[in-house]
């Protein structure tokens, strides 16, 4: 069995945009998991390490977790909301107004 480091851990993960994965994600993945799945890793003293086999079943675990996941559903689109009518806007204004003063905010005029 092949021990790394969290580092050389993060520097075999494939990317898409060619920088190695961090080392905080490595962690991550340890403790807290992505999607469900936590990466097994060993504590040697304060030692962190994590074998090539546990990195290969994490990678393969996780794309049956995303491949298992349901694409959640569309929102609706939001509607649009109807234009108040200068009555409403008036009347909206004048609350405002008076909460203000209420609280001291507003000279009263």
């Amino acid at each position: 069995m092949t021990w790394m480091t969290i580092s050389e851990t993060a520097r075999k993960v494939p990317t898409t945009n060619g920088r190695p994965v961090g080392a905080a994600t490595i962690w991550r993945w340890c403790t807290r998991g992505c999607r469900g799945v936590k990466l097994e890793h060993a504590r040697f003293g304060r030692r962190i390490a994590i074998s090539e086999e546990a990195l290969e079943r994490f990678a393969a675990e996780l794309a049956q977790a995303w491949a298992e996941e349901p694409t959640p559903p569309t929102p609706p689109a939001p509607r649009k909301a109807k234009p108040r009518t200068a009555a409403q806007r008036e009347k909206a204004i004048a609350a405002a107004e008076a909460r203000l003063k209420a609280r001291g905010c507003m000279s009263a005029e």
